[in-house]
């Protein structure tokens, strides 16, 4: 659950953008499952996640925040690689793909 900002409740720029006090908190559902394997000694290790999540009253809105009433899915994989060739010295990647 995330609760609305402060800027989002009460607004931040006068007669540009008008906070919404009645927001209601985002609210999220989710689960992700993964596997991470590591070569040479640990250092390379490689992890593959695939997570899927719903989002109900997500806020958004342009001059005035308002709670979404449709449901927002979301989901997709995650690849992380580091590599670690000497000591102090990681090489780190990460791509996500949302279909």
């Amino acid at each position: 659950m995330t609760n609305p900002s402060f800027f989002e409740q009460f607004g931040y720029i006068p007669g540009t953008y008008v906070g919404n006090p009645n927001l209601k908190p985002e609210e999220t559902e989710g689960f992700d499952i993964g596997v991470e394997q590591t070569w040479l000694n640990g250092s390379l290790v490689a992890d593959l996640t695939y997570f899927q999540s719903t989002l109900e009253n997500e806020i958004g809105g342009f001059s005035t925040p308002v709670n979404s009433t449709a449901k927002s899915d979301r989901e997709g994989v995650e690849l992380y690689v580091r590599y670690s060739p000497i000591d102090d010295v990681d090489l780190i990647s990460s791509y996500t793909l949302l279909p």
